[in-house]
Order: C-alpha cells, then sequence, then structure tokens
C-alpha cells in the first residue's frame, strides 16, 4: 500500500469511527427514555423496572391497622325471601369421582348464592304543567 492510499484509508476509518460515535450516542440517549422522561405512552416501557424512587405517601401512619377493627360487628346484605330472578342451575348427571348414574338420586340440599345487582340509572322525565286562566272582569 501506498502512503497515500494508507491516508484514504485512514480518513476514511476516521470518518466511520465518528458517525459510529454518534450513533451510540443517540442509543444511549434513548435508552435512557421511558414514558416518565418521554412523551412515550406507559405501554412501550415494556417489563422493565423504573429506576426512579415514587414519591412516599405525605399521609402519616395510622394508629390502627388497616381493615375491619376487632370487635366491630360488621354489617353484610341479608339474603331476601323473594328475589326478582332466580337460575336454575343443572345437577349433574353422572358422580364426578367414580362416574356412575346419579340421575335419579334424590336431593340432599340446594345451596343459594344471592348476587345484589345495581341497576344502571335511567332518566325519568317529569312534565309539570299549570292551566293558566284570566279573570274577565279586570
Amino acid at each position: 500500500m501506498s502512503p497515500e492510499e494508507k491516508d484514504q484509508k485512514i480518513e476514511r476509518l476516521e470518518l466511520e469511527v465518528k458517525a459510529l460515535l454518534e450513533r451510540i450516542a443517540e442509543l444511549e440517549r434513548s435508552l435512557g427514555l421511558d414514558s416518565q422522561t418521554s412523551s412515550k405512552p406507559p405501554a412501550s416501557d415494556g417489563l422493565k423496572k423504573s429506576n426512579q424512587i415514587r414519591t412516599k405517601s405525605l399521609r402519616e401512619k395510622g394508629k390502627r391497622p388497616s381493615g375491619g377493627q376487632i370487635g366491630h360487628p360488621g354489617q353484610t346484605l341479608k339474603q331476601v325471601l323473594e328475589p326478582e330472578k332466580i337460575v336454575e342451575h343443572p345437577t349433574p348427571c353422572s358422580c364426578p369421582g367414580c362416574g356412575s348414574d346419579i340421575g335419579d338420586v334424590g336431593i340432599k340440599k340446594i345451596i343459594k348464592r344471592q348476587v345484589f345487582d345495581i341497576p344502571a340509572p335511567r332518566i325519568i322525565v317529569t312534565e309539570h304543567r299549570v292551566a293558566v286562566k284570566e279573570c274577565p272582569y279586570q
């Protein structure tokens, strides 16, 4: 290789190294971006853990433990005698343990569970009408 060819090759390699260093810097910068430090959506963060420390709550620690307190009677919804809807679930025809036919076997007990659903709110429009009369003598 002649000295001129070596100089050209060195120049070309220096330009390539400069371009690669710029690309590495750009990739390292974008690697540090997540939904907290850019406009990217949280789903783009993937499964990696955030290195940022979350702000702790400013609330003071309570004197009592969380949840129901000891000795509090509690409250629950009681089953109603006449529910609006009853769903009968079919009983199996064969024993799940041995597979024998239990279609003619009498019912031992019925287990009831009631689900209390809150109906969707609906708008009720009430129109108020007033008849207006005028005195004919005034």
